[in-house]
């Protein structure tokens, strides 16, 4: 029987999935959970907002860094 460990077991922010075993254990270190909530009481639990733009810019992080083009009017957009 295979069972998902709750969020409190959760390590890493990675969901397990294993068959119930005491000699089971993950590395890792726990997840501070202090920042997590539940405002709008959706029911698959705790969550927290986070801005999804990188911190890096194009020179230290070139790969993550695209131009994007219209396919309409082929007009590049560059990233900031």
């Amino acid at each position: 029987m295979l069972e998902l460990l709750p969020i409190s077991q959760q390590i890493m922010n990675t969901s397990y999935l294993t068959q119930k075993n005491s000699e089971f254990s993950a590395r890792g270190i726990e997840r501070d959970e202090s920042k997590f909530s539940n405002p709008d009481g959706d029911p698959r639990g705790l969550w927290m907002s986070r801005s999804i733009l990188g911190l890096a810019t194009k020179e230290q992080r070139p790969n993550l860094h695209y131009d994007v083009v219209d396919p309409k009017t082929g007009r590049v957009f560059l990233p900031n």
